[in-house]
């Protein structure tokens, strides 16, 4: 089997695993949230390590009063090139204004298990860790972009290079009755280059992302 197609296969065994007691799971909120996203990006090729606008939702699922598990998807997007003066098959993000690049429609996929603190009546604070994946999808390109698109997307989706687990931290404040602002830090790490053999530093395709958003009781 696939490297990709066991790491999927894993993170499904994971959720049905989590969602095996359904009858003792309750969903009493919906999340929606947006912020912004930093990609690092060490290449001297392309744009300086990007940030992007994200847009996204969560459905949190009560386990404890304190444990939830809270499957989210959030979107975002950019343009990649590959390089030219080094690796060629290596696609890194790029300027707007690069002639030959594709715009990826990106795509994060999370299922963290989450836990918090109740700090006061309004207030909490938690964390939580999740395996995530991170789905680039091409659409409108430019240029040598179409016919690189394949290449492009060969190296993202390669070598496990969608897989990453994350770790994040949120505070709550409760403003209305019903109504709670939700502030989050989240990180991406890009621990394929355990195997990926680039030798590229660790915090390049890292990514973190800060969101505000509305927790909305039902």
């Amino acid at each position: 089997m696939a490297f990709g197609a066991k790491l999927l296969a894993w993170a499904t065994l994971m959720l049905a695993a989590l969602l095996v007691p359904a009858g003792a799971l309750t969903v009493k909120s919906v999340e929606a949230r947006a912020g912004l996203l930093w990609i690092g990006n060490s290449s001297s090729e392309g744009a300086p390590s990007p940030l992007l606008d994200t847009l996204g939702f969560a459905v949190p699922i009560s386990i404890t009063p304190a444990i939830s598990f809270a499957p989210e998807l959030d979107f975002t997007g950019t343009q990649y090139q590959l390089q030219v003066y080094s690796d060629p098959t290596r696609a890194v993000p790029t300027e707007v204004e690069f002639a030959n690049s594709v715009w990826y429609l990106g795509i994060l996929l999370d299922f963290p298990l989450r836990y918090t603190f109740t700090l006061s009546k309004q207030t909490s604070l938690g964390f939580g860790v999740s395996p995530a994946l991170v789905l680039r999808i091409p659409t409108v390109s430019w240029g040598t972009g179409a016919s690189e698109a394949g290449a492009m997307s060969a190296y993202l989706f390669g070598k496990g290079r969608f897989f990453y687990p994350t770790a994040q931290v949120f505070f709550d404040w409760q403003v209305l009755s019903g109504l709670a602002l939700e502030f989050r830090l989240r990180s991406f790490f890009p621990i394929f280059h355990l195997w990926d053999g680039e030798g590229l530093p660790f915090w390049d395709q890292m990514m973190i992302d800060g969101n505000i958003g509305f927790r909305f009781s039902l």
